[in-house]
């Protein structure tokens, strides 16, 4: 937003005392946009320093709605001698994009260090282990909600917009920019407060003991276990924990796939029960791949899209859950899987998902992937998206994911999928994880002491404590630990 020179002459505080006031902190007043001088005025209201400031006619103040990525970016190559960041929830992506500016020679994070945050993927321990690389010192605050960007000794940014990639770059955000000296002093003034008071310097054997408990809670999930509930490392400096909601995965993910089920010359019924489909791909705990060719693509949190072949010439979208990265020995078939379901034999390699969600329906309720393509085009998948900005106009969108077990999305189509499947949740509603007479049988990670051994000596640097929730599973003969059974989760009939 670029700031007006004059208010919208048709105001009805044109010409009034705080007018000079609403003058200088806004920065767009449309013709019958009235309403905006009345959220000023009661900004300025808010904070009599910066009412007193633009009444001298001193400030350098800017309202922002979008664009805050290039803001930071544009800060940082001006003066980048400190940076103080004050911001809930880090993903990587983004951490890295700050990273790619000049080093800071004093850095300074202040964030949260709710493990629950980073099991639900809306926070990321690998953006914290960034940040402490580039040499930033990191403490944390429980329920922290306010964001602020401190860019060298002039610059301070305040804003709605978490360290991520979607909210950097494409999520409707609100805030202002300011070079105006007493501003910055105050917002300095207040990440002093806080930094005094946050308690220890985040170290990178914390992170790695945090990283040990959030991946056993992952594959509790995965099991069909309820996931426990993790501690908050941060100091408690009283704030409200009401006020600090979480984002959801749904809207934070920073990759998306639509995973196909299903053959071309295979295809069912678009009247088939999304629940049958479920409980025959046992999509609501895995997600199969060929034997020939490991998922390594798919990072822990990627918001996984489950889909049906259908007998409409179309690929219908019926779930999605946050999936968990491939590993080997821990992610392939038993041989109790295989004895279950022979085509796993084939399909032996999983993408394990929790927090499903599945339309309570038939495929035809769910979620056209030709409509996706028709809304959005090139902009559906990211190989196709990347060749059109190129400059490749003739872009077969079918054969992006011909043969393939997965597409991977673009942010648009993750939006656009996420909306779509909230408005089918509402229509028909989810299948229920309490459903009657149905019992889930799911799995154990880790079945044999010899394959557990084999991962911790592979994934030493993930912890022991990862994988000790196996320990239950040794005593089993291998059959009884292929079943792992768990009592409660979503459908899945008996063979």
């Amino acid at each position: 937003m670029e700031g007006q020179s004059s208010c919208n002459p048709r105001c009805p505080r044109r010409g009034s005392a705080d007018y000079s006031v609403l003058n200088a902190v806004h920065c767009r007043h449309e013709l019958n946009d009235e309403p905006w001088c009345e959220v000023m005025e009661a900004f300025a209201e808010r904070f009599p320093t910066l009412k007193t400031i633009a009444r001298e006619g001193t400030m350098d103040f800017k309202l922002v709605d979008q664009g805050w990525g290039e803001l930071i970016d544009r800060a940082m190559k001006r003066d980048s001698t400190r940076i103080r960041i004050i911001c809930p929830f880090i993903k990587a992506g983004a951490a890295k994009r700050l990273m790619s500016q000049k080093r800071a020679a004093q850095f300074e994070v202040i964030t949260r260090f709710d493990l629950n945050g980073f099991y639900a993927g809306v926070s990321d321990t690998a953006a914290l282990q960034e940040l402490l690389k580039a040499g930033a010192t990191i403490r944390g605050v429980k329920n922290l909600h306010a964001k602020a960007y401190l860019i060298g000794k002039q610059y301070a940014i305040v804003t709605s917009a978490n360290l991520t990639e979607q909210a950097l770059s494409r999520n409707h955000e609100f805030g202002f920019a300011t070079k105006d000296s007493s501003i910055v002093e105050e917002c300095h003034s207040y990440f002093e407060k806080l930094w005094r008071d946050a308690g220890p310097d985040l170290t990178p054997a914390t992170i790695d003991k945090w990283n040990a408990k959030v991946k056993g809670a992952q594959a509790s999930a995965a099991n069909g276990q309820k996931a426990p509930r993790l501690p908050d490392e941060g100091t408690d400096l009283g704030f409200s924990s009401e006020a600090a909601a979480e984002p959801n995965l749904v809207n934070t993910a920073e990759q998306g796939f639509v995973k196909f089920f299903g053959l071309g010359n295979d295809r069912i019924s678009n009247s088939t029960k999304v629940i049958d489909e479920v409980n025959s791909s046992t999509s609501h705990w895995a997600l199969s791949y060929p034997a020939t060719k490991r998922p390594r693509s798919v990072k822990d949190g990627a918001l996984m899209f489950m889909s049906r072949l259908a007998d409409s010439n179309d690929i219908l979208i019926y779930g999605r859950g946050k999936g968990m990265a491939y590993r080997p020995g821990l992610d392939d078939a038993t041989k109790g899987d295989i004895k279950k379901r022979e085509w796993k034999a084939r399909w032996s390699r999983y993408i394990r998902v929790g927090d499903v969600e599945f339309v309570n329906g038939a495929l035809a309720d769910c979620v056209s992937l030709n409509d996706l393509m028709a809304k959005l085009g090139p902009s559906s998948f990211v190989s196709a998206k990347e060749r059109y900005q190129r400059g490749e106009r003739n872009i077969r969108l079918r054969a992006i994911y011909a043969r393939k077990a997965h597409v991977q999305l673009t942010p648009e189509a993750i939006a656009w999928l996420n909306d779509q499947l909230d408005r089918r949740f509402e229509q028909h509603g989810k299948i229920s994880r309490e459903a009657s007479g149905v019992t889930q049988k799911r799995p154990c990670r880790v079945t044999s002491k010899p394959a557990m051994l084999e991962a911790q000596n592979r994934s030493s640097d993930r912890g022991a404590d990862s994988l000790g929730w196996h320990g239950q599973c040794l005593e089993r003969s291998e059959a009884a630990a292929s079943d792992c059974a768990g009592a409660a989760g979503l459908v899945a009939a008996a063979d």
